[in-house]
């Protein structure tokens, strides 16, 4: 699956990149292991599947694009 990432999160991962898992409990699980220093943002952040925020637990398919949004301010 395409997972993409946004704002801080671009730093650590890039755009995007594709991974295999089989929920975004794993997915969070790889991606901490993969940049322990992101792990603070990752605990943060809201995911989307196909443009729908999800919670945590959530399946996912091979063909499904994943965001990864971190938390942000404004003003």
């Amino acid at each position: 699956m395409t997972v993409k990432f946004y704002a801080v999160l671009k730093e650590h991962f890039g755009n995007e990149t594709e991974i295999e898992c089989s929920s975004l409990n794993e997915l969070l699980t790889l991606l901490k292991e993969r940049k322990p220093d992101a792990v603070p943002i990752l605990n943060s952040s809201r995911f989307a599947i196909n443009n729908a925020f999800v919670e945590i637990g959530q399946a996912v398919a091979a063909t499904d694009e994943i965001h990864v949004l971190p938390p942000t301010s404004g003003g």
